[in-house]
């Protein structure tokens, strides 16, 4: 692995806490808790817990939708750039259990 790749890396995961810590952050402000979302979108708490804490190794576009639209907050603010999303590994289905 070459140097600038590792900064890269380095960055993008900084960039990811930051936006795990402003969700989870905003979610609390608005006295919204994952169980409430969970029981909203008629899936599990750890489903809603996997998405909100893992991203980007696990994502559900229509829970990631659901929570920037409850927050009413522009989806990039709490996910990032839409247009990377396309490059993630795993996601979550309803009924289904995360893949790689």
């Amino acid at each position: 692995m070459r140097h600038n790749q590792t900064v890269t890396d380095t960055a993008k995961k900084n960039r990811w806490e930051i936006l795990k810590r402003r969700r989870k952050m905003l979610l609390a402000w608005h006295q919204i808790t994952m169980t409430q979302i969970a029981r909203e979108m008629n899936l599990s708490p750890e489903t809603i817990k996997t998405v909100v804490n893992l991203y980007p190794e696990r994502t559900s576009r229509r829970v990631q939708d659901y929570i920037a639209r409850r927050l009413k907050v522009p989806y990039e603010r709490l996910w990032g750039p839409s247009d990377q999303h396309d490059h993630h590994k795993g996601h979550y289905n309803k009924g289904k259990k995360a893949c790689k």
